[in-house]
């Protein structure tokens, strides 16, 4: 067997319904480059275990927490059993496709750290949609061409604490990324933790781009992001991925006290991932960065998208006097940027969606299928990067 190139990191508590999908689907890929790292923190696990052994893949390493973890601490555990020179982290609804070994071999040959690409969504058929049209099962956002651009990591990460609009597609990460062994290293000898923040998507995201010496975004579709029921996307198509902190058993322990006390304590997708990214910056050693995060953009964002707390969000701010200043300046400049957005805006389709998608396997082969008819064989540099 060849040196493990690719480890897939699967961190997973109580969702064997997209487990077992994602594992079967993974185990389709022919190549003995890969290893994928199962970190599960459910306490009953005697329904998964049947499974994995009957898939018969060496590939798949299984590993088994009863202690109840935070979800950074289970990617952490994962992240201590990889082997691989490059590091991908999954949910276990997602898969990743054949193609993505490729990449990594790319990424290594051209001494790239980190990268991001292009991602497929499905829709697992368990997936509603509350308060807004629903969506084709499965569907291509972009055009994919096998080219690779390189990216300013530096600029990426200005663009997140400058915006405050969350994780941007563009910022390399491990998290629905590709990042090498060596950068995930780098971050843990700083911080003590290779996803240093409570959500481990910005929490890493933010590091990898202080740590990467070379990163780059992909022009191609390497993995599948599946979205579930219970995952994130589908409480927020419920409108339920918000509440109190305190009801959120997957953020550490100690969340209240690590919570960034310029951000009101409430839990939302815009205030765990602000809390995580100004929590990574500060355990890189760059408070200077972190203290030039946009709160007031951050305020506006909140209050827009959840009008039920205004007068909650309002008290938090009439507490200092800053507070109000940077909520008053951010609701200007979001005005302003909308303003922009409106003025510019072009509308343009999805390049393609497919109804009949019903399993990750289906979604694999989909995927396969526009490589070909769009000729992709393989990742080539940009020309501007020349």
């Amino acid at each position: 067997m060849e040196k493990v190139l690719l480890s897939v990191l699967v961190p997973t508590y109580k969702r064997y319904q997209y487990l077992k999908g994602c594992l079967s689907s993974i185990s389709r890929i022919k190549s003995d480059r890969f290893e994928v790292i199962v970190q599960d923190n459910t306490v009953e696990n005697e329904e998964i275990l049947p499974f994995i052994e009957g898939l018969n893949d060496p590939r798949i390493k299984y590993f088994h927490e009863v202690e109840h973890v935070s979800q950074s601490e289970n990617s952490d555990l994962a992240m201590s059993h990889a082997t691989g020179k490059y590091i991908v982290m999954i949910g276990d609804d997602d898969s990743i496709c054949d193609c993505l070994i490729d990449a990594c071999e790319f990424c290594d040959k051209n001494g790239i750290d980190a990268a991001n690409y292009l991602i497929p969504g499905f829709n697992w058929p368990d997936m509603q949609f509350i308060g807004k049209a629903s969506e084709p099962n499965f569907f291509l956002d972009d055009k994919a061409d096998g080219t690779v651009v390189i990216q300013n990591e530096k600029a990426e990460l200005e663009k997140a604490i400058r915006s405050a609009v969350g994780l941007p597609d563009t910022m390399p990460r491990a998290y629905h990324g590709l990042t090498s062994r060596a950068c995930m290293e780098a971050i843990r000898a700083q911080t003590g933790a290779y996803f240093p923040g409570p959500s481990p998507d910005m929490g890493n995201a933010a590091a990898v781009c202080l740590a990467a010496k070379k990163t780059a975004f992909i022009n191609d579709y390497l993995i599948v992001s599946g979205y579930g029921y219970n995952s994130a996307r589908g409480e927020g198509n419920r409108k339920s991925h918000y509440g109190e902190i305190k009801d959120k058993p997957w953020l550490p322990k100690d969340i209240l006290e690590r919570w960034d006390p310029e951000i009101p304590r409430i839990f939302s997708a815009e205030t765990i991932i602000a809390t995580s990214l100004t929590e990574s910056l500060k355990r890189m050693g760059r408070v200077d960065l972190a203290r030039k995060y946009n709160y007031g953009v951050l305020y506006a964002l909140y209050i827009r998208n959840h009008r039920q707390d205004l007068s909650r969000v309002l008290a938090f701010c009439l507490k200092k006097p800053t507070r109000l200043f940077r909520l008053a300046r951010g609701i200007v400049e979001r005005l302003h940027t909308r303003r922009q957005i409106l003025k510019n805006r072009v509308i343009q389709p999805r390049f393609f969606e497919d109804m009949g998608i019903d399993s990750l396997e289906t979604a694999q082969d989909t995927i396969a299928r526009v490589r070909r008819e769009l000729g992709i064989n393989g990742l080539k540099m940009a020309d501007n990067n020349r």
